[in-house]
């Protein structure tokens, strides 16, 4: 088996696999569901957080990318989605215009770091087997608590748990667009792809998530940001671990 299928064959496994945690919140039942989402949101905020400054803006900063012109995508970003929520706000009411906005920019964040995850499998594959064997457990192994996190942001948005499962599904499996049909275009803006999906990571964690875990009695903040802390160290730990 060539290498090119052998890499589409494990980014869509590692695709299926990653969601198989997330799809404990579709069958609770909507009471649990609406019990553990403040939880799941704080982990997910700092699991995003993680995710941008820990893992993908570091890979965006590496030789031979330039960092003033990275960190200047990074910026461009952060206001462009700035200006894509004041955008949305128009056709919602003050109160609720950030969750569809929160939605979107982390379905489009979450596909360009799966596209470049998939791209990074191809080419490990083009090593050896065991080269990319090893990437593929490394990428489920950081995605699989991001993944959940993800559907519990969306199902917090108001979309329907089966609808916020099946969106995420869609975009875990760009990751095989990247391997198989993207390579050649993500490698080359690979540096622009990464500062693109830390901004939007960055934006949905300190614009939205972080501001609303700080209302409600003492005791449930502190304990909010207890999982915010655990959401942040579990993906910083898994990265320095297995070096994904």
């Amino acid at each position: 088996m060539s290498p090119l299928a052998t890499a589409a064959i494990a980014t869509t496994v590692a695709a299926f696999a990653s969601m198989v945690p997330s799809g404990v919140l579709v069958v609770l039942s909507s009471n649990t569901r609406r019990r553990l989402l403040p939880w799941l949101v704080a982990f997910a905020a700092g699991a995003l957080l993680a995710a941008a400054l820990v893992d993908l803006l570091p890979e965006a900063l590496e030789p031979p990318a330039r960092p003033r012109e990275i960190c200047a995508v990074l910026l461009a970003g952060l206001l462009a989605f700035f200006f894509a929520d004041l955008a949305l706000a128009h056709s919602h009411n003050h109160a609720d215009h950030e969750r569809p906005t929160r939605a979107v920019l982390l379905l489009v964040g979450d596909g360009l770091h799966n596209l470049v995850d998939g791209v990074a499998i191809a080419g490990a594959f083009a090593i050896s087997t065991r080269a990319g064997l090893a990437t593929t457990l490394a990428v489920l192994a950081h995605e699989v608590p991001q993944e959940a996190g993800n559907v519990a942001l969306l199902i917090d948005a108001g979309w329907p748990a089966r609808r916020a499962f099946a969106a995420n599904l869609g975009v875990q499996l760009l990751g095989v667009a990247g391997a198989v049909g993207g390579a050649a275009l993500v490698t080359q803006a690979r540096p622009w792809v990464l500062a693109i999906a830390s901004a939007s990571f960055l934006y949905v964690a300190v614009a939205d998530l972080i501001p609303s875990l700080a209302h409600g009695p003492r005791g449930r903040r502190l304990g909010l940001a207890v999982m915010l802390f655990a959401g942040a160290g579990i993906i910083s730990a898994l990265h320095a671990l297995l070096g994904a």
